[in-house]
C-alpha cells in the first residue's frame, strides 16, 4: 500500500538513543524498509539534537549516522522540543516531493524545471 502513495517519506531517527534503540538498530530498520520507498523522495529527520548534537557523537556513531545518507536521501537535523529544524524538514520534504512529481509527470511545455540539485523553481518555458 505504501508503494502507491504520492508522498515524501520522513524517517525519524533519535540521535540521543533515548528511544531504547541504538543508532545501529535504527539504521537497520531504515535499511529494511527503504525498499518499500523506491521511487519516493526520502528525508531522514535526525531528532533530539537538543539532547545530543552530531558534533558530540563519538566517531563510530557518526559513521553509523552517515549510513542513512544516500544519493536519494536527504538528512535534516532537528529538535521537535525546541522547534529547531522543523521548518527545514517540512521545506525539504515538500521541495523533494514537488521536484519528484514534476519529474514523474515530465513537465509540460509551459513549465521548465530549473536547478533540481540546488532547490526547486518553476517558470515559463523558454
Amino acid at each position: 500500500a505504501l508503494a502507491h502513495l504520492r508522498a515524501a517519506v520522513i524517517f525519524v531517527c533519535d540521535i540521543s538513543e533515548q528511544c531504547n534503540h541504538s543508532l545501529e538498530e535504527q539504521l537497520e530498520l531504515f535499511k529494511s524498509i527503504k525498499p518499500l520507498f523506491n521511487n519516493k523522495p526520502v528525508v531522514v529527520a535526525v531528532n533530539k539534537i537538543d539532547i545530543l548534537t552530531f558534533d558530540e557523537l563519538p566517531a563510530e556513531k557518526k559513521q553509523v549516522l552517515e549510513g542513512f545518507k544516500g544519493d536519494d536521501v536527504s538528512m535534516v537535523f532537528m529538535s521537535t522540543k525546541e522547534q529547531t529544524g522543523v521548518m527545514e524538514l517540512r521545506n525539504t520534504a515538500c521541495d523533494k516531493l514537488l521536484a519528484h512529481q514534476c519529474i514523474q509527470h515530465r513537465a509540460g511545455p509551459d513549465i521548465t524545471v530549473h536547478g533540481l540539485d540546488q532547490g526547486f523553481e518553476t517558470g515559463p518555458a523558454g
